[in-house]
């Protein structure tokens, strides 16, 4: 059995499918205040293309005073960041911090140990450097290095963030150029998918508890499966069933054996905030049924 979202097999499985987010800053004159349209602008003179240096810079300011944890960080975010992490104009400092933290931490798992550290530490993501100046956060990475002096830290740090811009950019113009795939929606993504699969029953059933994190607002998530033909040839109905967590609102064969539908979620979802709900399907015929339990992987 397959259904939209992600890939393994299993009796029983717990799948921590993305890292969840945690906490970010930056000050911009008076007159050079980031947005939508300055970003959209600077990306449409060059092309369409982002500049990776000028991403590594705006990295690198947010480095400044508290770091990530600054109470203004909306004031402090430049545009292109803004653009990459698909923040909207109206998202205050909270939100923005959600984002971003999400994005720097994600493409920090590509740096070795003591960048990563030097790079967290300087923006005030990692949990054990929560100083309130840099240069504090900068001799904590020190003691951790083996080295003297606080430019070394500056240095590595830097060094860090201009390799995530590139891995950054690289992954935002592959999002551009994309087309969009009804089987992988980009305003949310699954933290964790638990699910159980009884084969014992006179119609097998599997359930399915997910927890989504809204990129954008929302109130549907969309669901899907694919049904096995039974050996005579025919596709078995599928029913389903909203344990918890939302309604059902639509459900259909789309396919001889592929159904698809949606759930209107218990609440409208803001950017950031997670959901959980349930489903259970059951199978009409249990020939129709193989001894495993597959789930496809379709990148957002």
């Amino acid at each position: 059995m397959s259904c939209a979202g992600h890939h393994f097999t299993g009796y029983v499985q717990k799948v921590e499918l993305i890292n969840p987010i945690p906490g970010i800053e930056r000050r911009f004159p008076a007159d050079v205040q980031p947005s939508h349209l300055r970003a959209s602008e600077m990306i449409r003179r060059r092309g369409g293309a982002v500049n990776i240096d000028d991403l590594a810079r705006e990295l690198r300011q947010l480095q400044r005073g508290e770091g990530m944890g600054t109470a203004d960080l909306a004031d402090h975010v430049g545009p292109l960041l803004r653009s990459v992490c698909g923040a909207e104009a109206s998202d205050d400092s909270n939100a923005l911090r959600r984002q971003l933290t999400e994005l720097i931490i994600r493409h920090a798992e590509i740096l070795g140990d003591d960048d990563k550290r030097a790079m967290l530490a300087s923006l005030g993501l990692h949990p054990e450097a929560q100083f309130r100046f840099l240069r504090e956060r900068q001799s904590w990475v020190l003691g951790s290095i083996d080295r003297d002096s606080r430019r070394t830290v500056d240095r590595r740090a830097y060094r860090s963030m201009r390799r995530i811009a590139e891995e950054i950019v690289t992954e935002y113009e592959q999002d551009r150029q994309r087309p969009s795939n009804r089987f992988a929606p980009r305003n949310f993504y699954t933290a964790e998918l638990i699910s159980t699969v009884r084969l014992d029953l006179d119609r097998p059933e599997w359930s399915e508890r997910r927890t989504i994190v809204a990129l954008e607002p929302m109130d549907h998530a969309p669901i899907g499966t694919s049904v096995p033909a039974a050996p005579d040839g025919s596709a078995a109905d599928v029913e389903l069933d909203v344990v918890a967590g939302g309604t059902l609102e639509e459900w259909e064969r789309t396919q001889p054996t592929f159904y698809e539908g949606r759930i209107r979620l218990d609440r409208p979802l803001a950017r950031g905030e997670r959901h959980e709900y349930e489903i259970r399907r059951r199978i009409s015929r249990a020939d129709a049924v193989q001894p495993y339990y597959l789930v496809l992987l379709e990148p957002r």
